[in-house]
């Protein structure tokens, strides 16, 4: 059987796509991949995965950047080519709103008879903050307009529910936290970290609200006899890297703040085995970060490499892992960040395998794809009797 998957980014800048692409692939399903050509491939994909680039290879920052005529352009050849796999599919998946609304526009002359199903682990999209009648904007209207011909729709966030209209939804639904891979983590084994230096990872969208500028006050500190590095992963806008730097240097602790920038999606784990504890800090207040304690596939990623983590301590985040022993909540002050990594440092050990046990027992990708997977291939039979 076919499936045809799209999604109005690259995959390799979203592990829980090339999760699902991974497991389906391996089950025996033949997977057309469409996404938008923003930067050559680096991921190993099965043999029965098919890739379908769209458009020229152009920077998402280009991108932006580009011409309204160069993007309807480049949305509508993403129209076309989905207009030609459907035909060949069984399922179609689709990532973002984006690839919702090509999924309608190209499936109104379709043949064939296939299953929808909206993975929605993206971030939920606010009109306010579109431009009207931009293709997001279009977008994000046909999420509503359009929500009851979708057969299984996933959320990462259940908190996330109140803004589609469940209630009259008919299809089928599913919680499927953006959770890291258990079939790609085993690969890499968990060392325990000796070295003299404590390196304190964030990765992610590297800007205020991330506990950074916090933890940069506490550089000139030691745990014991051993020094702070602060070890940032991800991208930053040359402004805002100026503003840590000079923080940095006021403090006399330039020579422990590391940029790493991005990184293929296969070397991540490499950068985060290197170190010793995961921030994730997520203190603003808007819908994507208040409703990430299940929707942050960064967080699970540290507990998946024996990370313990240490997260803003509001109501949402400690609902969501206040549970967890290797999990620390902060309120961002000095004597808190200070506390909680004595604390960590000292126990290292014990937390590091208590992280890497809940990643393996259930905080994991295959724990809940397991039940739409298998609703799928019902969903697949039936068209097939």
């Amino acid at each position: 059987m076919k499936i045809c998957i799209a999604i109005y980014s690259h995959p390799e800048l979203y592990p829980p796509t090339l999760n699902a692409v991974d497991f389906l692939s391996n089950k025996g399903f033949s997977v057309d991949l469409v996404y938008n050509n923003q930067f050559p491939s680096t991921w190993n994909y099965s043999d029965t995965v098919h890739l379908f680039p769209v458009g020229k290879m152009m920077r998402q920052k280009d991108l932006e950047v580009s011409s309204i005529f160069q993007k309807v352009i480049r949305w509508f050849q993403f129209v076309l080519k989905i207009r030609r796999l459907i035909d060949q599919c069984d399922v179609c998946i689709v990532y973002d709103p984006i690839p919702l609304l090509s999924y309608h526009i190209a499936s109104s002359f379709k043949k064939k008879k296939n299953k929808l199903l909206w993975y929605h682990n993206h971030d939920i999209y606010e009109l306010s903050r579109s431009r009207k009648y931009s293709i997001q904007w279009l977008a994000a209207q046909c999420e509503q307009h359009w929500f009851n011909r979708i057969d299984i729709f996933s959320l990462p966030a259940v908190e996330r529910k109140v803004f589609f209209p469940m209630k009259s939804f008919l299809g089928k639904f599913f919680f499927i936290p953006n959770y890291p891979s258990l079939a790609f983590y085993s690969k890499f084994e968990n060392t325990t970290k000796t070295v003299d230096t404590i390196r304190v990872l964030f990765q992610g969208n590297i800007s205020p609200n991330h506990g950074i500028e916090e933890m940069i006050d506490l550089l000139p500190y030691k745990i014991g006899t051993r020094d702070i590095e602060l070890v940032l992963k991800g991208p930053i806008s040359p402004e805002y890297q100026d503003r840590l730097i000079v923080l940095a240097k006021n403090k006399n602790a330039l020579q422990y703040l590391n940029f790493v920038g991005l990184t293929p999606y296969h070397q991540v784990a490499e950068t985060t085995l290197s170190c010793a504890l995961g921030l994730a800090i997520f203190s603003a207040k808007d819908v994507m970060n208040s409703t990430l304690g299940t929707a942050s596939n960064k967080i699970y990623e540290y507990a998946a490499c024996g990370l313990p983590v240490i997260y803003y301590n509001d109501a949402h985040y400690k609902h969501h892992l206040g549970k967890y022993n290797w999990a620390f909540g902060t309120d961002l002050s000095k004597e808190s960040l200070l506390e909680i990594l004595n604390y960590i440092i000292l126990h290292h050990n014990e937390l590091s395998m208590l992280a890497k046990r809940d990643f393996q027992e259930a905080l994991n990708f295959e724990h809940y794809f397991q039940a739409p997977f298998e609703t799928m291939q019902t969903m697949l039979k039936q068209i097939h009797l």
